[in-house]
């Protein structure tokens, strides 16, 4: 195998990462298949955008609490919601009142959809 050209600019920034065993496994597997070095392999795939970025979205402090109240919200509305299906089937509420509940209970669910 003849020797590669050697590059105009001399590499001197060294980038590492660490990976657990499964993930260096795959990661191996893509090299040896590749024919590259594990150096070349991996500047390969960044510098000509062979790779796919999935960003995390990070959580700002408002909309956590928010998350909480709709969590607080939606516990409050499923026990309200139970109670009225067992004072239904109790007999303690007629099935307009129930149904009016429910309605209202489902318009509050929507509201809350829309917000997120």
């Amino acid at each position: 195998m003849a020797r590669p050209k050697k590059m105009s600019e001399k590499l001197s920034h060294q980038v590492s990462f660490r990976l657990t065993v499964p993930e260096h496994n795959a990661y191996m597997q893509k090299v040896l298949a590749s024919g590259l070095t594990s150096s070349n392999f991996f500047r390969d795939a960044v510098l000509k955008n062979r790779t796919t970025i999935h960003a995390v979205a990070h959580l700002t402090d408002e909309k956590r609490e928010l998350i909480r109240y709709f969590c607080a919200t939606s516990n409050n509305i499923n026990q309200i919601a139970k109670r009225c299906n067992l004072d239904n089937k109790k007999g303690i509420l007629n099935e307009t009142s129930y149904l009016t509940l429910l309605q209202s209970l489902l318009r509050i669910e929507a509201s809350l959809k829309a917000g997120l």
